[in-house]
């Protein structure tokens, strides 16, 4: 691998990694002084009140990080990360992912309700659609078939991907360390397929975060001093909905023809989470409520329910979602 390719993924993970590294416990500090607290409930699992505005920090890092590289010219290693992040589509998802991230720390400071929440997602995923990000054509490789959307049809598929992947993180995020765990195995896959598709704007992006979260880690394993919050949910479920659609949305055939977004790898990489989301609302439903009403039927909530420990919990939702990353990859270089 020559030198600059490696240094396309390794400076902006090592940034993003740094800049979290010596942000996180500044937030701590600010979260606890202001109150800025998840507090103890009969469905939470921690014991005492814990910042929650972790989000900031996952944020503000790849934000940092994206205005060093910019500013820096490294063409002396023919690398110009100006041209590469001032890329559009990077440009415009960044831009939604940051609406998404608002949200959610609106949320963690003033508790929004959950209809507003779903009411503002659906309206940023149709602001995403206006921009073009959106899925028009699907292809199922498994049976080498595709076929093209209506433009409402589009808009509806490509909203229900974007709001469904950011509640799944959103979901899952509930022992300490276990959502940022589940970010880490997928961003890492998707910095592999951006590598193999060179799609480096992409990487850049990807890694950063990546770098941010391997630090955040630090924090947020058990026992964790500070989580993600919302924020950091919708910030990771935004990146993950929006890069996971744009990398697969043009698989082309052996001659070159665009045969439509990929869509068997990316439900792979996040099959977890949304499993565990599609079941605990059908479970609610079941039980005639709302599919919002908070309780404890997730995935995690069952595995400490029939003995397991919090840090066994989560090792064994993070093998889980190792497999179906790597089934996904060995898919994607068999297909």
């Amino acid at each position: 691998m020559e030198l600059n390719y490696l240094l396309k993924i390794l400076l902006p993970l090592l940034l993003g990694g740094f800049i979290s590294l010596i942000l996180t416990p500044l937030v701590i500090k600010f979260a606890l002084k202001f109150k800025l607290v998840d507090i103890p409930s009969k469905r939470k699992i921690h014991n005492k009140p814990i910042p929650r505005i972790g989000g900031f920090v996952i944020y503000f890092s790849t934000l940092i990080s994206f205005i060093f590289l910019s500013i820096f010219d490294l063409n002396i290693l023919n690398i110009n990360y100006f041209t590469i992040i001032n890329n559009e589509n990077v440009i415009i998802a960044f831009a939604i992912i940051t609406l998404f991230f608002v949200i959610g720390f609106l949320d963690d400071i003033f508790s929004l309700s959950p209809f507003l929440r779903l009411i503002l997602q659906f309206l940023f995923s149709f602001f995403a659609w206006l921009k073009g990000i959106r899925i028009e054509t699907i292809y199922i490789s498994l049976n080498d078939i595709n076929f093209t959307l209506s433009p409402i049809f589009s808009l509806i598929i490509t909203s229900t991907w974007l709001v469904g992947i950011v509640n799944a993180i959103n979901w899952i995020d509930g022992c300490d360390g276990l959502a940022i765990g589940v970010n880490i195995i997928i961003y890492i896959n998707l910095i592999i397929y951006s590598f193999v598709k060179g799609n480096y704007e992409f990487i850049i992006f990807l890694s950063t975060i990546l770098g941010a979260s391997l630090s955040f880690y630090k924090f947020n394993k058990y026992p964790a001093r500070i989580i993600m919050g919302d924020s950091g949910s919708y910030f990771f479920g935004s990146s993950l909905a929006i890069f996971s659609l744009l990398l697969f949305k043009n698989n082309l055939i052996s001659n070159g023809d665009v045969i439509g977004f990929n869509i068997i790898i990316p439900l792979l990489l996040i099959s977890l989470p949304v499993a565990d989301m599609f079941l605990v609302i059908l479970s609610r439903l079941i039980s005639n409520k709302s599919p919002f009403f908070p309780d404890k039927s997730h995935l995690h909530h069952k595995l400490m329910s029939i003995g397991f420990s919090q840090k066994k919990t989560v090792e064994y939702i993070y093998l889980l979602v190792l497999i179906t990353n790597l089934i996904g990859l060995i898919f994607y270089i068999y297909e």
